[in-house]
């Protein structure tokens, strides 16, 4: 590695330690739906081997071996589960590096992309917890890294890497079947092989499937089958067309506004450098593009950020009974004027990804129609088809959270630094706009992430109480859906409309952020939040004697 790349790799790694001091990501608690993957990694460490009785979509055996490995010194944990996926994600935005510079053989843009998604407030508060989306995303990387290094160089030893790589992100979340899947079709369009060529293009994702195929029957046979998709199959699904073209018609817009939020410093330094010098061919592909997506575009204005993950100026789900159940105006959201401005920041980079791509587009339809694609325009070709295909899954599905836009957004940033750009440079404006973006992007992704975690650390230390010194039962205790979820289980309890569905038995306490008609306060727990509208206090509630 040189000089130039050591560099931007050492500052990569010094911001990312910067941010988790911010941060502080020790606590024994789980974190969304992290608890339902911690369970089997705590039988495998504390009884000897694998099991879950829980109900989720997700594979997960990859990354369960993963966690495992950083119990072992001290034993199950979720501090240590938790640094198992931080590693991941340093080392997922390393490669992300290395994989922009191949593409652009820029090491400023490649530094600029990498950054970007380091402090996505998804990315990075994901890597803070025991979630998929990190570990598939930088399985990802390491998978497509190899993929577009053999393309360009056809060396076997990237090929073996980019296979076994490819089948530990598929390991981790299924939809990873797609990356072998584009490497063959773009092998296909490369090489142009006869009938045995088709075969043998497809051999990665035949043993990708392959290895799906023995980990979902062994999960079978161990007493741990996946209910994916909440209980849908996948032919049920995909029977019903007018939903699917709904997700598109919607999903398509969301997609198109995370990626143009998140990228918008790197798309106005391509844009600016590019925009003189485009075609009439690329003028008329990124105008069809712009008005392909445009009805989509209008359809979801106003809903950015959609909730879950990145939610109106807070970060993670707020999963307890007041906000979430009965949404009771017990926490504070986003200035409505923050908001509108990044509905226009938002739209402002969506329409300039959308004018990146489309020109692209153009570019390597009259590439390939002349037979001269290069190297780097077939990696293109490998990452638009992985794209479209991991959209096709999405669209698919019936569940959708804002978690699932993450891989969008440095998809799309390969996509649009495609092409030598050695000599781009960042003009002034351009600078001082991307240094204020990314700046405030990492303070309120590291200051919201904390907050993040002191709140559940409040939470837990309010339930221990509850359990230590009250001497409650979890079965009497709505401290909501982490909570009951690993201390109760979803098989343990009967599900009523009179209270909340997390696994409640009888919801005579609650811990919420504020008051519930029907409780009494008992007991307030201090919550050491950096951003302003973040919760002060946590509190125990009781419910009043009717």
């Amino acid at each position: 590695m040189n000089k130039g790349h050591s560099l931007f790799i050492s500052a990569l790694v010094l911001i990312w330690l910067v941010m988790l001091a911010i941060v502080n990501p020790i606590g024994n608690f789980p974190l969304n739906d992290d608890w339902m993957y911690s369970r089997p990694v705590q039988y495998l460490i504390q009884h000897g081997f694998y099991y879950s009785p829980d109900y989720y979509s997700p594979v997960l055996c990859a990354q369960v071996f993963w966690g495992s490995i950083f119990c072992l010194p001290f034993g199950f944990s979720f501090t240590a589960l938790r640094i198992s996926t931080l590693v991941l994600g340093l080392a997922g935005i390393i490669v992300f590096y290395l994989l922009v510079y191949n593409f652009s053989n820029n090491k400023r843009i490649a530094f600029l992309a990498a950054l970007l998604v380091m402090v996505n407030p998804l990315y990075f508060s994901l890597a803070n917890t025991f979630m998929t989306d990190v570990p598939f995303l930088a399985f990802s990387f390491f998978s497509v890294f190899f993929y577009t290094r053999y393309l360009q160089r056809a060396q076997s030893k990237f090929l073996y890497l980019a296979i076994a790589l490819s089948i530990i992100a598929t390991l981790i979340r299924q939809f990873g079947v797609v990356i072998p899947l584009a490497y063959g079709i773009t092998l296909i369009l490369k090489n142009k092989p006869k009938w045995k060529g088709y075969v043998s293009s497809f051999i990665p994702a035949i043993l990708s499937a392959l290895a799906l195929y023995g980990a979902l029957k062994w999960l079978v046979y161990i007493g741990s089958p996946l209910q994916p998709y909440q209980g849908s199959t996948i032919t049920g699904l995909l029977s019903q067309t007018g939903q699917i073209a709904n997700n598109i018609y919607v999903r398509s817009g969301d997609i198109i506004y995370y990626a143009g939020f998140f990228l918008l410093p790197l798309l106005l330094v391509i844009t600016v450098n590019a925009i003189t010098k485009l075609s009439a061919r690329q003028k008329i592909g990124a105008g069809v593009l712009v008005l392909l997506f445009l009805p989509s575009l209008i359809n979801r204005w106003g809903c950015f950020p959609i909730g879950n993950v990145f939610n109106d100026y807070f970060i993670g789900p707020k999963t307890l009974r007041d906000t979430t159940f009965l949404h009771l105006n017990n926490t504070d959201g986003m200035p409505s004027g923050l908001l509108h401005v990044f509905w226009w920041l938002a739209l402002l980079g969506g329409l300039l990804l959308l004018i990146n791509i489309g020109s692209t587009i153009a570019t390597i339809f009259k590439e390939y129609r002349s037979k001269e694609l290069s190297e780097t325009s077939f990696s293109w070709v490998f990452v638009a088809f992985f794209f479209l295909g991991y959209a096709f899954l999405m669209f698919v599905s019936d569940a959708y959270f804002d978690r699932y836009l993450l891989a969008f957004i440095p998809l799309s940033a390969l996509l649009i630094v495609a092409g030598d750009k050695k000599g781009i440079s960042v003009k002034m404006p351009a600078f001082i706009f991307s240094a204020i973006f990314i700046a405030s992007l990492a303070l309120f992704s590291s200051c919201a992430t904390h907050d993040y975690l002191e709140w559940n650390r409040a939470r837990w230390k309010a339930l221990n109480y509850l359990n230590k010194e009250m001497k409650v039962s979890p079965m009497f205790i709505d401290g909501g859906y982490e909570y009951n979820g690993w201390r109760i289980g979803p098989s343990s309890v009967s599900f009523s409309t009179d209270k909340s569905w997390w696994f409640v038995d009888d919801d005579e306490y609650l811990v919420t952020f504020g008051p519930v008609d029907g409780y009494d306060y008992v007991k307030p727990f201090a919550c050491n939040c950096y951003l302003p509208n973040g919760p002060q206090n946590l509190f125990i509630l009781h419910r009043k004697a009717k």
